[in-house]
């Protein structure tokens, strides 16, 4: 005799978890839950682009976006030499990657310390803008910053045709971009804003970049030779300092950039409808003359 085993009904869930004060806390549980790998995700993403901007940095297919960042640079000798009374007559960036800000008066030791601080400043505001702020508006910001150089005065025509040139497909790139691509590119100049005084400082310290400008015959000294000589310290012991906090910041913001990532991506991942409580709808009854039971009252007249 053959027994068959008879089908069971699945357990309908206590009544207290479907309750609507209940959804809430779901949400905050896999809140939790997803924290973890996106942020791991995110993390893994800004360290790659991180390891791409190393790995191209000796190549010339990165110079546009080193440019961009001298050109940040410069911009912060001109503010803080604005700031401090000075007169600022232009700037200038050379396609090996060096760059001058030439003026008179300010403060010469706040102007000195402003380019690379101020770099290292720009870098570290794209990355918290371009978590917080939507891509279009941070790109908008970007845009009006590049153009604002034509105000300060461009001295040599090779800055002329990079600003220019920059300015147009930064405008291109508002217009036809979508807002991935714009958060992403933004991340690769924040990256490349951070780690250009690292690196440059690095290069300086071992020797390992090509002269900058010269005039009147004379290799303009780097920001690191002259805050040194006003700081009246050796070199090496400035360079060091500066690239062991440029370290720890950089480590803080690629973190806190991660973490601000998988905030976002588990609030959009908790806009489902699944994971939270909604009310059904009450369907509605239609007038059907062969079913008397959609019709609760009706009159002849």
């Amino acid at each position: 005799m053959r027994l068959f085993k008879p089908k069971t009904r699945p357990e309908k869930p206590e009544v207290w978890l479907t309750h609507p004060a209940m959804a809430e806390e779901r949400r905050e549980r896999h809140r939790q839950a997803l924290l973890a790998p996106y942020h791991r995700k995110a993390l893994v993403v800004q360290l790659a682009i991180f390891a791409v901007v190393l790995a191209l940095w000796p190549l010339p297919i990165i110079n546009p976006v080193k440019l961009l960042t001298v050109l940040f640079h410069e911009m912060s000798h001109v503010g803080m030499a604005l700031l401090t009374g000075g007169r600022v007559f232009g700037v200038a960036i050379d396609p090996g990657g060096a760059g001058i800000t030439l003026g008179i008066g300010g403060s010469e030791r706040w102007i000195v310390l402003a380019g690379y601080a101020g770099s290292f400043l720009i870098g570290a505001l794209l990355f918290l803008l371009s978590a917080k702020w939507d891509p279009a508006e941070v790109w908008l910001c970007l845009c009006v910053f590049v153009g604002a150089t034509l105000m300060m005065g461009w001295l040599n025509e090779f800055t002329a045709l990079f600003a220019w040139s920059a300015i147009i497909l930064l405008a291109l790139g508002q217009m036809f971009l979508a807002g991935g691509a714009k958060r992403f590119l933004l991340r690769v100049f924040a990256t490349t804003s951070c780690l250009y005084p690292i690196l440059d400082i690095g290069g300086e310290m071992f020797r390992l970049h090509a002269e900058g400008f010269r005039i009147a015959g004379r290799v303009a000294g780097s920001d690191v030779s002259r805050l040194a000589e006003i700081a009246h310290a050796p070199p090496f012991l400035i360079g060091f300092l500066c690239c062991a906090v440029g370290l720890v910041l950089v480590v803080w913001l690629v973190d806190w950039t991660a973490r601000h990532n998988a905030e976002e991506e588990a609030r959009r991942s908790l806009r489902s409808p699944l994971l939270g409580y909604r009310p059904r709808r009450r369907k509605t009854l239609h007038y059907n003359p062969n079913d008397p039971t959609t019709v609760r009252e009706y009159r002849l007249r």
